[in-house]
């Protein structure tokens, strides 16, 4: 009977788990396996529908003892470095490049090529917090109550299968109704807090789990928790939308292309060219930042008339 108490509460934590993500673990994601290397490179075009014209961007996001690096290079046309226009260095994800931007579409922009280059979140949600969404880490979110109790029913269980615990010492049991009231109600409760939990909708014959404020909208796939949109309602009604899969180092995965709209009107096409992880080092970092601003130093005004061009949401 005790054993079954025991499965029971471990399959409850299991299922919150399982369904029902928090905010912060449906922006990590989902399904993509760990970096093996330290750096994620991503060689990007981004076209502007209108005019049809694409702009080219080298994305570097690299983590070394524990600490999120983002190294970027804008391009004149392709991906050679007698290309290299401009260079930018966050040497911390949280410096102030995105922290006094002021422009939602850096946030997410940027965001979205951490979530699928990093498999990490900072950007989006510090850029979430001016839409007064303040998203907490899953291990902020866990009812303290429940998984003390459970940690405790563990060990019990433990001791007595040694024989070095009664059932007196059962912390699920209390002899004293009132406590065992609380105690009941404790293992009633939700592992997470409800406020920071994605729901289960239905869109067009299709089940996701969406993260709905008032100011912004996420949607991802009830299986693969994968991102299909994310919108803005009331900043020109942007949405960004995932669109195609690219594989790459035989299991990682991201979208081949993001597109961005405004209104239901293609703003921008965003196409992955190609992204590769690989071993990489502080030194080496500093070293291929420091190669890449000698060559855009060198490059003549008329070229560097270009970087005017690029989008808005682009860090320069």
């Amino acid at each position: 009977m005790k054993s079954k108490i025991f499965i029971s509460c471990t399959l409850y934590v299991f299922s919150c788990l399982a369904y029902s993500p928090t905010y912060d673990v449906l922006f990590k994601n989902n399904g993509n396996p760990i970096y093996s290397g330290e750096t994620t490179n991503a060689d990007i075009a981004i076209k502007e529908m209108s005019s049809g014209t694409t702009y080219k961007m080298k994305v570097q996001f690299s983590r070394f003892q524990k600490k999120e690096y983002m190294l970027q290079a804008l391009y004149d046309q392709g991906f050679s470095n007698s290309d290299v226009l401009k260079v930018s260095r966050v040497s911390n994800i949280e410096s102030s490049n995105f922290s006094t931007s002021h422009n939602p579409m850096v946030y997410v922009f940027y965001g979205l090529l951490e979530m699928y280059l990093s498999n990490n979140n900072q950007i989006i949600v510090s850029g979430l917090k001016q839409f007064d969404i303040n998203i907490l880490k899953s291990q902020n979110l866990i009812n303290t109550d429940q998984q003390k109790l459970l940690q405790e029913y563990l060990y019990f269980s433990r001791k007595k299968a040694r024989g070095r615990a009664g059932e007196r010492d059962n912390p699920l049991k209390s002899s004293d109704p009132t406590k065992q009231t609380i105690i009941n109600n404790v293992l009633k409760e939700s592992f997470y807090k409800n406020n920071q939990k994605a729901k289960l909708v239905r869109i067009n014959q299709r089940f996701m789990w969406a993260i709905e404020e008032k100011k912004f909208k996420a949607y991802f796939d009830q299986q693969t928790r994968k991102l299909v949109t994310l919108e803005l309602p009331e900043f020109n009604k942007l949405s960004f939308t995932p669109v195609d899969l690219l594989v790459f180092g035989s299991f990682y995965s991201s979208p081949k292309k993001i597109i961005i709209e405004e209104a239901s009107v293609p703003k921008y096409e965003i196409t992955f060219e190609s992204i590769t992880n690989f071993k990489d080092s502080m030194d080496m970092f500093q070293s291929r930042a420091a190669a890449w601003q000698r060559i855009a130093a060198t490059q003549n005004n008329e070229k560097k008339s270009v970087l005017t061009q690029f989008p808005s949401f682009i860090l320069q």
